[in-house]
């Protein structure tokens, strides 16, 4: 009897002491409500959040391409004769450059017991025998000039009666570089359409499309470097070669896991090529 009587008496303690908890904490209880209803649904709106950023993630390589394509789709493509202004801007530009340099050349050779003067002669002459005056020769040669007119040492300073043409010659490259590389530039621009075009036949070997674009926007340049609109083709047709090459080149060197270097490449496309004419003319 005494056990049942304190058993009764604990249950009548705490059913007490739970409502006087629920009394006194009314305020508390519904802060947590509140908090628990926040926190599901926050929860909810980061797993709804989730598939919309891995979505976003997703298309981003789209969104790329799409905004590439959009920055040149309104350019619209050069006729023949604007081809041909161009090209002679930017032939004009590399003949004053040449002779410029040939003009260096020869300053600098007259003051050949300077070391300074003579290796800077070595360099503007390989450089005025390149077949394109890239941007990376070109600032080689302006490096060069600098140095012979701006020394380190006192002693190594050219004589008075040289300074003064070099300075001549180097403002003369700057100009005629201008006129080069808007010519190069717009040539490139316009033509961006092109690299999509041929890179669209070399996708699923390896490289993403814009890789591939990449690859043989660097051709292009290149074509635009080499280009002479007096052999009567257009620059189109000089380009696509240039392009090709490009991507082929960089799907040689990047697409396989062990990399084949590009002459064995290209030897092993000859091969093949031989060997599916013979299959046609022999059977």
């Amino acid at each position: 009897m005494k056990e049942e009587l304190r058993v009764e008496e604990e249950i009548d303690v705490q059913q007490k002491f739970s409502s006087d908890v629920d009394a006194d904490d009314a305020r508390a209880s519904g802060m947590l409500g509140r908090i628990g209803r926040s926190t599901g649904e926050a929860s909810r709106s980061k797993r709804k959040s989730r598939p919309a950023t891995r979505a976003s993630q997703a298309a981003s390589p789209f969104l790329l391409e799409s905004l590439y394509f959009r920055s040149f789709g309104e350019r619209g493509l050069l006729s023949r004769e604007e081809e041909i202004l161009i090209a002679k801007r930017v032939d004009q530009g590399t003949r004053r450059i040449r002779a410029a340099l040939r003009q260096a050349t020869r300053t600098l050779l007259k003051a050949r017991r300077i070391p300074a003067c003579a290796e800077s002669a070595k360099l503007l002459l390989s450089v005025r025998r390149l077949s394109g005056l890239s941007a990376t020769a070109l600032d080689s040669a302006e490096k060069a000039l600098n140095t012979v007119l701006h020394p380190s040492s006192a002693d190594l300073h050219p004589p008075a009666s040289l300074a003064k043409p070099l300075e001549i010659v180097l403002g003369e490259i700057r100009t005629a570089r201008v006129i080069l590389e808007q010519g190069k530039d717009e040539l490139v621009r316009c033509n961006l359409r092109l690299v999509v075009d041929v890179a669209k036949h070399y996708t699923g070997r390896g490289l993403s499309l814009l890789d591939l674009v990449q690859e043989g926007n660097i051709g292009l340049m290149k074509a635009a470097e080499r280009y002479q609109y007096r052999k009567g083709f257009k620059f189109s047709t000089y380009a696509t070669w240039w392009i090709r090459q490009g991507i082929t080149r960089s799907l040689a060197d990047q697409s396989r896991t062990i990399r084949v270097p590009v002459h064995q490449t290209e030897a092993s496309h000859r091969i093949l090529r031989v060997m599916r004419r013979l299959c046609q003319q022999l059977g």
